[in-house]
């Protein structure tokens, strides 16, 4: 039977239906679990933070703790079916806590894949809901605006966006100025967003130059969440590296016009930092 299925329908085909079906089965689980009279995990939170703030690192730091069970982005468009529109996100994230019931469970989340879900009018009033109903939130940030957006440009450059273990090679790249512009300007925006969202919530702040950056600080940052959680401190493990720690000027092929141009922004104490 299987030998007749692959001779009507081309492998590639074959596989791309296979791969919809189990990632159908799967986003409806928890659906059918939050019907289920069982109990729910008491410990739930979430990580609310941009992109390339680090949030796949602290996810990895955070489910080194026996107690912990951290997901990545369930509102992504790339794991979800109907390009990532939720069609109960309370729902979902109730089925989830009860698969999870006997670990504290999170998942992390950005501020434009709530505003992409047509159920979600309000990421605000979502948060709001979701901290009155116990979830916590860990708020996680970078303060410099140029290192964030070059994480992007280096990344897409390189193909490269995360590092486990293995130090990477520099390779120099020329940075287009339009470019660093446009997502400097858009890092800001979320930026400003992410504050008035969380007006009065609240929540644990995670900066990743002060917090993450360096290896000794993690524990503690680590240690200063679990308290968050009301979990019991544990020795964190992690294998994800920085990609890559060479100053910007070995980096930049094209340097004095990038500094140039955050000279023009007033801004170049960002590139000395």
């Amino acid at each position: 039977m299987k030998t007749i299925i692959k001779k009507i329908i081309p492998t590639p085909y074959l596989n791309k239906i296979v791969t919809t079906h189990l990632n159908f089965k799967k986003q409806y689980i928890p659906y059918l679990w939050s019907l289920l009279p069982t109990k729910a995990s008491s410990k739930k939170f979430l990580i609310f933070g941009q992109g390339r703030t680090g949030s796949t690192l602290l996810v990895n730091i955070l489910n080194s703790h026996p107690d912990i069970y951290c997901e990545g982005e369930i509102f992504n468009n790339a794991q979800n079916l109907g390009k990532g529109n939720i069609l109960f996100p309370n729902l979902l994230l109730k089925g989830k806590t009860k698969l999870f019931r006997n670990y504290a469970y999170g998942f992390k989340v950005k501020i434009y894949q709530l505003t992409q879900q047509k159920k979600i009018a309000s990421p605000r009033a979502f948060l709001k809901e979701l901290a009155n109903q116990n979830w916590k939130i860990i708020y996680l940030k970078r303060d410099n605006i140029f290192e964030h957006a070059m994480s992007n440009i280096r990344a897409e450059d390189t193909g490269v966006y995360h590092q486990f273990n293995k130090q990477s090679k520099s390779r120099k790249i020329k940075v287009d100025l339009n470019t660093l512009q446009r997502i400097m300007n858009e890092r800001t925006t979320f930026l400003d967003q992410e504050k008035e969202i969380l007006l009065d919530i609240k929540y644990c702040q995670v900066i990743y130059e002060k917090d993450l950056l360096n290896d000794e600080k993690k524990q503690e940052t680590a240690n200063r969440i679990f308290d968050f959680l009301d979990l019991p401190h544990h020795n964190i493990t992690f294998n994800l590296n920085k990609i890559n720690k060479d100053k910007w000027s070995v980096i930049i092929s094209n340097y004095e016009e990038v500094k140039t141009f955050l000279e023009s922004r007033k801004q170049l104490h960002l590139l000395n930092s």
